[in-house]
């Protein structure tokens, strides 16, 4: 016989909350640490953050038990295709794997269904998961952490631009700006994106100073400031269009 069961509103409390324990999670941590290098150990939390708020958010389970679950899935998922054209990068596949079963083991006792594998009972699943997942979206704006003290005092403010000279001299350096600009207020959905453009904060200094073709990459015992500091040189070793003054400024400015 069905249950009946009534949607979990969730609050934004509630899911910073369970974010937060997920991030600070013994599980969560070491899945992190295993990472074959620092770029890997990004793609692992972004995808991570992708799996646990979609299965909060289908399920409204925020339990530190679902974390564990997921994370110990994503372990075992990500051992049978490391080395393999398939890459647990493969967010669909990732999700089939890790959390979909979570989630069709979650409706199927709160609808009463003997069975989870049946045609009928897949439908009645995918509704209820349509229909929460639709009355529990999020929208997030990623920063970083340096800045979670003045945002919590100040809130965020799009006119509060910091650092304008050193933008300035980076600006001339690469001839353009980025999208990032001050004035404009950039968020996202609650996705894995909510997770990489933190670890990419602050974004107009990322997208200003980063080698984007891969040519200089950040080591694994290289904090983002050295790394920054790599990607500038570089950049005004190369800027011919510069003069030595121009490029000692710009040097001043930024660091």
């Amino acid at each position: 016989m069905e249950e009946k069961y009534s949607i979990t509103k969730i609050t934004q409390e509630e899911i910073a909350d369970f974010i937060e324990r997920a991030l600070n999670s013994n599980d969560f941590k070491n899945a992190i640490k295993n990472g074959k290098d620092i770029e890997d150990s990004s793609r692992i939390c972004s995808v991570l953050g992708l799996y646990l708020t979609n299965y909060a958010t289908a399920t409204g389970d925020l339990s530190n038990e679902a974390i564990s679950k997921i994370i110990m899935n994503f372990n075992e998922y990500k051992e049978t295709v490391e080395g393999s054209v398939t890459q647990y990068e493969n967010k669909e596949l990732g999700l089939t794997k890790c959390v979909l079963p979570l989630i069709n083991e979650k409706w199927g006792e709160r609808l009463g269904l003997d069975s989870t594998n049946d045609f009928k009972s897949m439908i009645k699943i995918a509704e209820a998961v349509f229909v929460h997942s639709k009355n529990n979206e999020f929208y997030t704006h990623s920063f970083n952490g340096a800045l979670l003290k003045d945002i919590n005092t100040n809130g965020l403010n799009i006119k509060n631009e910091k650092f304008i000279d050193e933008y300035k001299s980076l600006i001339l350096l690469n001839g353009k700006d980025s999208s990032y600009q001050t004035g404009k207020l950039f968020y996202c959905e609650l996705s894995e994106n909510t997770f990489s453009y933190a670890l990419g904060s602050p974004e107009r200094l990322n997208m200003l100073l980063s080698d984007h073709d891969g040519k200089i990459k950040r080591q694994d015992d290289e904090t983002q400031y050295d790394y920054y500091k790599r990607c500038l040189q570089d950049k005004i070793d190369n800027a011919t269009s510069l003069t030595e003054e121009q490029k000692s400024k710009i040097i001043s400015a930024s660091f």
